[in-house]
């Protein structure tokens, strides 16, 4: 169970950890799937073991003011995510590599134009 809270940038959204405690989780972004549901990506900015970011997501009801974070159930819709993340992936890398810092904002409006995004 989460909620969803809007802070400075896109917004920081809080989920549940160990013994109930909140943790903050600023949102990345927000889409809207060929699926016909709407994804939400999200980090706890932690590392795993080869130095990435962790990124999480899961489907939400942009309509509700305060909402609960859905799961991923199907192979389809972890598909979509995917694909989403692997475009975002190639994004910066070739940013990286054409010595271009793209900032959040620039980000969020490329991965919005080619999947459907919502404005967060």
């Amino acid at each position: 169970m989460s909620r969803q809270e809007e802070s400075s940038g896109i917004g920081t959204l809080y989920v549940s950890g160990p013994e109930g405690k909140p943790i903050p989780c600023d949102i990345l972004f927000t889409f809207s799937g060929e699926t016909g549901k709407d994804y939400i990506v999200y980090t706890d900015n932690t590392r795993d073991e080869q130095g990435n970011v962790r990124v999480y997501a899961g489907t939400y009801d942009p309509r509700a003011r305060r909402g609960t974070l859905g799961e991923i159930t199907t192979e389809e819709e972890w598909s979509v995510v995917r694909r989403l993340l692997d475009r975002l992936q190639g994004m910066l890398r070739e940013a990286a590599d054409a010595g271009i810092d793209l900032d959040q904002e620039t980000i969020i409006r490329r991965i919005q134009e080619e999947f459907g995004g919502d404005d967060e």
